[in-house]
């Protein structure tokens, strides 16, 4: 019998929402708070890893990729003349098959001695001599295969490669050039990985929480972004407090000047909304407001600071007005809405 209930009460809630073909969503109310205004700072778009990498090995550059080149981990970026390295590691190796040649005689003359010693048909002195002779030809056999990976560690080195998926931003050599160990090549950077970082005053700390949501504009788009960090002034003495904003999914160019609304010490009576009720898209920041009549209608806002629940908002709003946090990015304005609380949805 409470199947039946069940299964009944589900039919009728369908029914009820495709009868008025309305949008089903759940509510909450604009609310009002005192906290603190903000004011708008320029920052700039950077990469998180910007690295300038080095020749670590010296040579004449042959290859170098352009500037502005994206490239895949482990790709070639530059690579040296290698002519060179590569007859010194023939010469090496050739060495070395020399000597295990020798090694491998005297070993063979050495256990024939020692079979002679058993007999006593050979003196002593014999012995010695052949053990070290092997020891030195060991000793001379294994520093030639060390200087071997040397060889092989430099010419592996002399090719400059990605370390990561990223462009190259700057080139300081060109083709031809001869570089020494620490010469600057390129300067590369992760596309992805982005930060936004501004200098605020350093009066400006306690209203900064690292994690805490800051608004950034960069032309039409407007992000919500997490502070990453909240980095107090080193020795260069400008009093300034340097906040890095994570901007990983803005997609916004590298060195472009983004405004950034800081929290300032000054408090102030603002209307407050839960996160969930923001419509974030790349021109506009909206929420949709419900009437008594149970119409939805898009409401443009500026958002400002916000804490762990909800965020300061202005537009045409007022404090008791009814706005969806469930089910608002779907809707379009005008349209008809069923509140879940009306039904007693969860």
């Amino acid at each position: 019998m409470d199947k039946l209930i069940l299964i009944l009460a589900g039919i009728m809630f369908s029914a009820i929402i495709f009868a008025n073909d309305a949008a089903l969503v759940r509510l909450a109310q604009v609310e009002e708070t005192q906290g603190p205004e903000v004011m708008w700072l320029v920052g700039e778009v950077k990469s998180a890893v910007n690295t300038v990498l080095s020749a670590e090995i010296p040579g004449r550059i042959i290859q170098i990729v352009e500037q502005g080149h994206y490239l895949h981990q482990n790709q070639i970026i530059a690579e040296t003349d290698t002519e060179l390295l590569g007859l010194l590691i023939e010469e090496n190796q050739a060495n070395i098959n020399g000597l295990k040649a020798t090694l491998l005689q005297l070993q063979q003359k050495h256990a024939r001695l020692l079979q002679l010693n058993h007999q006593n048909s050979v003196s002593q002195q014999e012995l010695d001599d052949i053990i070290s002779d092997l020891s030195v030809s060991e000793n001379r056999l294994h520093s030639d295969q060390i200087r071997l990976k040397q060889l092989l560690y430099r010419q592996q080195r002399s090719v400059i490669t990605a370390p990561f998926n990223g462009m190259v931003i700057e080139r300081y050599a060109q083709p031809g050039e001869w570089l020494d160990v620490g010469d600057q090549v390129v300067r590369f950077v992760d596309l992805n990985d982005l930060r936004v970082e501004v200098k605020t005053p350093i009066w400006l700390q306690p209203q900064i929480a690292v994690g805490s949501p800051i608004v950034a504009r960069l032309g039409d788009q407007s992000k919500l972004m997490n502070v990453l960090a909240a980095i107090p002034p080193g020795q260069d003495n400008d009093h300034q407090l340097k906040v890095v904003l994570d901007a990983v999914e803005s997609g916004w160019p590298i060195g472009s000047q983004a405004q950034v609304a800081i929290p300032s010490s000054t408090d102030n009576t603002h209307l407050v909304v839960p996160y969930d009720a923001l419509v974030i898209r790349e021109q506009d920041i909206y929420v949709m407001h419900v009437s008594d009549d149970d119409i939805a209608r898009r409401v443009p806002v500026e958002i400002g600071v916000g804490n762990a629940s909800y965020i300061q908002v202005k537009g045409e709003l007022q404090v008791g007005d009814y706005v969806v946090v469930r089910g608002a990015e779907s809707l379009l304005d005008g349209q008809s809405v069923t509140r879940m609380e009306q039904l007693g949805a969860r």
